[in-house]
């Protein structure tokens, strides 16, 4: 089983324009609304790869009821706490005329007084029947920043052959990386020119392995014993938001399946590109997946 956390859920308005003309009413071809997320974004992912998952976290008022009935509808788990604060709504734009995409981000209301402990005692709960953990995403407000350093901690005192995934920036990952996780984050969020470098100095500080994404560029892999490169294929880009999540998806689903780390990446990497192909962040054809995976090229540099 794989495990979803993120303390900020979100309900997704996909908005598709034929033409998008500032300053003026415009009128959408068409709306998607879904529940959205990183970590739900991941949730949904892994569920279309086939495998059982729960998605805990914090959901509030109707928008947060829209999250659970969403994701019940796809038959994905959930065991969300409620919190006082409604879900925060975002808009993604898409202009088919000149292929950009806007997105319009609400920023998530602060979690309760106890909220913190009662998601991770629900990890403790949860972990000892589950192979993947992902935390992904922003905290929410009143979430302490050592939050997925006390995440991964808790499931691996439950369950030490669990496999934690921490797709996240700033101090709350760089403060995970002592609890020996799997870090998933952009070219950007590393934070250093030389990725080599960077990617070095996150082993030294405890990361189990580091999967890099840099766009349409090849993504980096490493284990601290082996790198390799993952070149990105070309697809025709609808809307690139979820993508990220979605290699966190694919990554967590290799890695249930008793994959090795590089292995993993490279699902996660046809998840990403088939999900760029849809309007809706987080949605994958697990056919599609599996063909795109067959022709993604796995580079080994030492």
């Amino acid at each position: 089983m794989i495990l979803t956390l993120g303390t900020t859920p979100a309900v997704a308005r996909a908005m598709i324009f034929d033409r998008l003309t500032p300053d003026a009413v415009n009128r959408a071809a068409e709306v998607h609304v879904s529940a959205a997320g990183k970590a739900v974004n991941v949730a949904r992912v892994a569920r279309m790869m086939g495998h059982e998952v729960v998605c805990i976290g914090l959901v509030g008022g109707e928008t947060g009821q829209t999250v659970r009935q969403n994701l019940e509808s796809l038959g994905i788990q959930h065991s969300f706490i409620e919190c006082a604060a409604p879900t925060r709504v975002c808009v993604t734009v898409i202009d088919r005329s000149t292929g950009q995409t806007t997105e319009l981000v609400e920023e998530a209301g602060p979690a309760g007084v106890g909220d913190e402990e009662r998601i991770l005692e629900l990890i403790a709960d949860l972990a000892p029947r589950s192979e993947v953990l992902v935390c992904a995403g922003t905290i929410a407000p009143n979430i302490s920043v050592d939050f997925y350093r006390s995440a991964a901690e808790r499931a691996k005192r439950v369950n030490p052959s669990i496999r934690v995934i921490v797709d996240a920036k700033g101090p709350a990952l760089s403060r995970a990386l002592l609890a020996g996780v799997i870090v998933k984050c952009n070219r950007a969020e590393i934070g250093r020119d030389d990725l080599a470098i960077a990617m070095n100095q996150a082993l030294q500080q405890g990361a189990a392995a580091i999967i890099v994404t840099d766009g349409p560029n090849p993504t980096h892999v490493t284990d601290g014993r082996s790198t390799w490169i993952i070149a990105s294929p070309k697809v025709n880009v609808v809307s690139p938001i979820g993508s990220g999540d979605s290699l966190a998806a694919g990554v967590a689903a290799g890695l249930e399946r008793g994959w090795p780390i590089q292995e993993a990446a490279r699902l996660g990497v046809a998840c990403a590109a088939v999900n760029a192909q849809s309007a809706i962040a987080g949605d994958v054809d697990r056919g599609a997946v599996e063909r795109m995976f067959q022709v993604i090229q796995l580079i080994q540099k030492d």
